[in-house]
């Protein structure tokens, strides 16, 4: 399976969107939404007139973490949710106090994933900046929380900031995050 290679507006650049043996691949339209990109592809990573800058080559990596913290919270999977963080993240949620490292990241999902029988996260970026070891994304995301009491299914709305920080051996983590979702009654 071949990465392909796409245009998009939300952030001024060709996006290398998938990786070999992902089961979905990710991408942006226009709109700056998730999409399965299959009817995106335009160029393939074996194309000859296939080339990518260090700065695509970062962006791409954070687009396809992004895709992984989509994926691991529609699996509620805590473990791989884990992965995608710094050990010293810290995240201030808007209604309850900041959540700092690792083990305070598995407790918090430990306790809001088992509520649920199906989440659906929807992201949309309105600008990811990289500056050498750092980047930063900000955009809004959605929720869509369907709880296993049966209670009717809960949409929830907000805008947020990123930080993420390149590790040592090169991959990109989150390193700090803020966000204001509340519940909301449009999806």
């Amino acid at each position: 399976m071949a990465r392909c290679l796409l245009y998009s507006r939300a952030i001024g650049r060709r996006v290398l969107a998938g990786w070999p043996g992902s089961p979905n691949w990710c991408a942006f339209d226009d709109r700056k939404k998730w999409h399965n990109s299959r009817a995106f592809r335009r160029k393939t990573a074996d194309s000859p007139e296939f080339e990518q800058t260090v700065d695509e080559k970062d962006r791409n990596a954070i687009l396809m973490l992004l895709d992984k913290w989509r994926l691991a919270t529609k699996a509620k999977d805590i473990q791989a949710i884990l992965d995608l963080v710094a050990d010293d993240v810290v995240f201030l949620p808007s209604s309850v106090p900041p959540i700092k490292g690792k083990e305070e990241v598995e407790r918090m999902y430990g306790a809001f994933f088992p509520q649920y029988r199906e989440i659906e996260h929807e992201a949309t970026i309105e600008e990811l900046q990289v500056a050498g070891d750092w980047a930063f994304l900000w955009g809004t995301d959605e929720l869509r929380l369907t709880p296993n009491s049966g209670e009717a299914e809960i949409h929830m709305k907000g805008t947020g900031l990123s930080i993420l920080r390149r590790q040592p051996d090169g991959s990109w983590r989150f390193w700090r995050g803020i966000n204001n979702m509340t519940r909301s009654t449009v999806w």
